[in-house]
């Protein structure tokens, strides 16, 4: 029985963990000045676009681990980013907000991600930008669909 590899150039995975691992450095490195790290940027700019999210709501929205997000709020707070305020009806849920801090910041992080979105982009055709991200949309649905698949078995 003949056993089939891919190659480098076949797989579409490690192209996707290359761009992946570049971004991340790359965007890491922008935001270090604010001392945010790995994920606490996502976070605020969950924040900027709906205040009073719960840790719950991130781990949906980012999806990342429960850890993970757990460990980037406390050093958001330990930062004076944001701050929690318990829910009024349930006292377990606790919202995030915020500070003056992270406002301050708010246009720097904006502006670091948006000039990522365009060093990704350079060279593509607009069209061309368009197809790829509804390829990598749909890759993102087969991945999580097969992942959810792994975890009912």
């Amino acid at each position: 029985m003949e056993m089939k590899f891919i190659t480098k150039d076949q797989s579409v995975g490690k192209h996707v963990d290359i761009i992946s691992r570049y971004l991340f450095y790359y965007i890491n490195k922008q935001v270090e000045p604010y001392h945010l790290q790995k994920h606490s940027y996502k976070i605020l700019i969950e924040l900027y676009h709906q205040e009073g999210l719960c840790q719950e709501d991130l781990v949906t929205l980012l999806k990342l681990s429960k850890a993970d997000i757990a460990k980037s709020v406390k050093k958001l707070i330990g930062l004076g980013y944001i701050h929690k305020e318990k829910d009024t009806e349930d006292k377990r849920i606790h919202h995030l907000y915020l500070t003056e801090k992270s406002l301050a910041i708010k246009d720097s992080i904006i502006s670091i991600l948006e000039d990522t979105s365009t060093i990704l982009s350079q060279n593509i055709s607009k069209e061309d930008i368009q197809i790829t991200k509804k390829v990598m949309q749909q890759m993102a649905e087969n991945i999580l669909h097969a992942s959810h698949t792994l975890k009912n078995s």
